[in-house]
C-alpha cells in the first residue's frame, strides 16, 4: 500500500510503521479509523500555524514547509 507522506509523518509519531498504524487505528478508532490521523494533523497545523507571519492562507511553498517540519527535516 501506499501511504500519504503526512500519515508516515503521523505513523512515525506514534513509533509505528503506517501498516501498523493503520490496524493499530482500526481498533482503536471503529466506525472512523483516519480520526486519530485527523485530530493528529489538525493539532500538528495548529501548533505549527501560531508563527504570526503565516497569515490565514498558506501558499504551496509554506505546505511545503510544514511538510519538511512534521518529517523532522
Amino acid at each position: 500500500m501506499t501511504y500519504q507522506k503526512r500519515y508516515i509523518a503521523y505513523a512515525s509519531a506514534m513509533g509505528r510503521s503506517p501498516d501498523q498504524q493503520l490496524a493499530w487505528d482500526e481498533t482503536h478508532w471503529p466506525g472512523g479509523k483516519m480520526a486519530g490521523f485527523m485530530l493528529w494533523i489538525s493539532e500538528a497545523w495548529h501548533r505549527w500555524g501560531q508563527a504570526p507571519e503565516w497569515g490565514d492562507a498558506w501558499s504551496d511553498r509554506q505546505h511545503e514547509m510544514f511538510d519538511a517540519w512534521l518529517s523532522g527535516s
